[in-house]
């Protein structure tokens, strides 16, 4: 039977799946995968994958382009 956690145990396993994401952010910020270390230097393996895309990449706005504010009617979807 599991005991439920206490406290100061979700608290532990929050701090530490924190250093996780943080670890990985750090390595994805620096262009590196996470097993990037794990491979050899004797060619095998040595072909990068393209990795999934990640989800926050960075998408250029025009900031002179006007902006529809909530409510407006769409018009092209009107006609």
């Amino acid at each position: 039977m599991l005991t439920p956690f206490t406290s100061q145990d979700q608290i532990d396993d929050l701090a530490a799946m924190s250093r996780e994401y943080e670890k990985q952010e750090a390595l994805r910020m620096t262009n590196q995968s996470p097993g990037a270390g794990a491979t050899s230097n004797n060619g095998v393996g040595s072909s990068r994958q393209p990795t999934e895309p990640y989800i926050n990449e960075i998408i250029p706005v025009d900031p002179n382009r006007a902006r529809r504010r909530p409510g407006e009617q769409d018009l092209r979807s009107s006609r």
